[in-house]
């Protein structure tokens, strides 16, 4: 039987972070960290220009030379840009432009920032039982599935 893959996503706050160092000092099973980068439009990142260069600057060297963990940085397919301009087509509000995002329904977190994460683990050749693990009993990846 092929071992689960363990993914945990990350978004280079001090929570997850700390999940990594705690996974890597307590050897957990960890294959993969993954950052879903938004992009604002297909040129300019979304995210705050320090926090970027801490991510590829510090971040992912870190994961993948001291702790040995893979450490992916993903794009979605819709940029921040599109998903704010996008033309709802069905349900009660058909034909209105999305624009700010609404309470308790964020499409840039759903189609810019979930979406690759799960899409990404999901698809691996690897293993197709792919699990995410952190140490606080739930994964920001999947906690809508209860982690």
């Amino acid at each position: 039987m092929i071992r689960p893959k363990y993914v945990a996503s990350c978004s280079g706050g001090k929570d997850s972070v700390a999940t990594l160092l705690l996974a890597a000092q307590h050897n957990e099973p960890l294959d993969e960290a993954v950052f879903s980068e938004v992009m604002f439009d297909k040129d300019t990142s979304g995210e705050v220009p320090e926090h970027r260069d801490f991510i590829y600057d510090r971040l992912k060297p870190f994961c993948e030379k001291e702790l040995g963990i893979k450490f992916t940085i993903l794009h979605a397919d819709k940029t921040y840009d599109e998903v704010f301009h996008h033309v709802i087509t069905r349900g009660p509000h058909k034909g209105e432009v999305r624009g700010f995002a609404w309470a308790g329904m964020c499409a840039v977190n759903r189609d810019a920032t979930v979406s690759p994460a799960l899409k990404t683990a999901s698809s691996s050749p690897a293993s197709p039982q792919v699990q995410c693990r952190t140490l606080a009993g739930h994964c920001e990846l999947c906690r809508h599935r209860g982690g």
